[in-house]
């Protein structure tokens, strides 16, 4: 009975209606309309909220929360520029737009990562796209 009673008060705490907040952004149309129409696909688009912008127009949101970010390098830049400045602007931009939230980048090297403010040892090393890519925490704490 006692259990019973323990499970049924879990169960009035836990709400189904409860859904994080989930945010796209990207400066690219198309990848708004890529990100779209995997969302359909996956029966999910009525929970997300996706936006064509820049870094720069990333609006400030009180925490908490979690930033998951797959900057722009590899293929995806244009005659290999050097991403230094951009990615430095990335970790300064989402520190100051989302503070008290835990950032976390797709990194392809120690450099863009130092760049962006990274701390610590990666929390994670993949493949993607090709090449090896590490996720980074550039949240300053």
């Amino acid at each position: 009975a006692r259990w019973q009673a323990l499970v049924q008060e879990a169960e009035g705490r836990f709400s189904t209606d409860r859904r994080p907040s989930i945010e796209g952004a990207d400066i690219d149309p198309g990848a708004i309309r890529a990100a779209k129409d995997n969302a359909r696909r996956a029966d999910v688009v009525d929970t997300l909220s996706l936006r064509q912008r820049s870094i720069e127009d990333t609006p400030k949101v009180d925490g908490p929360g979690l930033v998951l970010a797959n900057p722009p390098f590899g293929l995806r830049v244009d005659g290999g520029a050097d991403l230094t400045k951009q990615w430095a602007l990335w970790g300064d931009r989402l520190r100051q737009q989302r503070a008290g939230w835990r950032i976390l980048l797709l990194a392809p090297g120690r450099e863009l990562a130092d760049a962006a403010g990274a701390h610590g040892k990666p929390l994670l090393r993949f493949p993607h796209g090709g090449l090896d890519v590490a996720l980074v925490d550039v949240s300053g704490r």
